[in-house]
């Protein structure tokens, strides 16, 4: 496992022709932050910005992807992970960027609203990230509400609702 950065810096390098920059970050994309990682132990600026920004998305995506031995995280609880890190893997201003971007629930998240209906994430914003763009697809009455009847409603707006958690949408059947 630890020798794959270096079998793919050769493979990106010499047989596909990338150019070393980009090697670069194939190499390092397991490095830590604190030094911990692999294959040279390299730390903080150490580590190529690239890679640093690749340590963070991959690490996201390996969390919501389903694998052979065990079952994808929802964005949210991917979210709540990575940031829980405290500088050991990530480069703290990396993070708080991808979290802009990204937002504490990512687009595509399925959220119970505190009136009790139920939403999904249209649109995250960088400055008020627990304040994202929602539209309605179950109403406060536990009742669908049919794909060209969702409003979509900005939370950074509408102070009086707001996200009370994340849930899986493998447990809310909804229309897409």
């Amino acid at each position: 496992m630890q020798v794959h950065p270096l079998y793919s810096y050769h493979i990106v390098c010499t047989e596909l022709k990338f150019s070393e920059d980009v090697g670069r970050i194939v190499i390092q994309h397991h490095e830590r932050w604190d030094g911990e990682g692999y294959p040279r132990r390299f730390r903080g600026k150490e580590i190529a910005m690239g890679a640093r920004i690749v340590s963070v998305v991959d690490a996201f995506e390996a969390m919501v992807s389903e694998k052979p031995y065990r079952n994808s995280m929802i964005g949210y609880q991917a979210m709540k992970n990575i940031l829980s890190d405290n500088s050991r893997r990530f480069d703290p201003d990396v993070l708080k960027a991808f979290v802009r971007i990204m937002g504490i629930y990512p687009i595509g998240s399925i959220v119970r609203m505190n009136t009790g209906a139920v939403a999904r994430v249209t649109d995250v914003r960088g400055e008020a990230p627990l304040r994202p763009k929602i539209q309605l697809v179950i109403d406060e009455k536990g009742a669908e509400i049919q794909p060209k009847e969702r409003k979509i409603i900005d939370l950074l707006k509408e102070k009086r609702f707001f996200i009370i958690r994340a849930l899986d949408p493998k447990t809310v059947p909804i229309q897409t």
